[in-house]
């Protein structure tokens, strides 16, 4: 045990900065997680009542029922998808 110890510098030894990390790092890791989280809850959210609405005027106007409204938030949702991920990625 006391061989073991000898050879160990303080280098090796100290390893607080492993278990505490930098709370200022982590916090601003946290805040940009949250930011990238409000972006595309917002992104899908607002891409689903977009196509309802826009769904629902156009059925309105052609007297169908929800064929367009049905047709429109499939394809507002793949655009809010594909927004969000592109987003993602960057």
């Amino acid at each position: 045990m006391i061989a073991l110890t000898v050879g160990m510098t303080a280098e090796n030894t100290d390893k607080s900065s492993d278990r505490h990390p930098d709370p200022k790092l982590e916090s601003e890791q946290l805040q940009s997680a949250s930011r990238g989280l409000v972006v595309a809850t917002s992104t899908i959210v607002g891409s689903v009542l977009t196509g309802l609405g826009i769904g629902y005027l156009i059925d309105r106007a052609a007297g169908t029922s929800p064929r367009w409204t049905v047709a429109m938030l499939v394809l507002f949702v793949a655009g809010g998808l594909y927004a969000m991920i592109r987003g993602s990625i960057k």
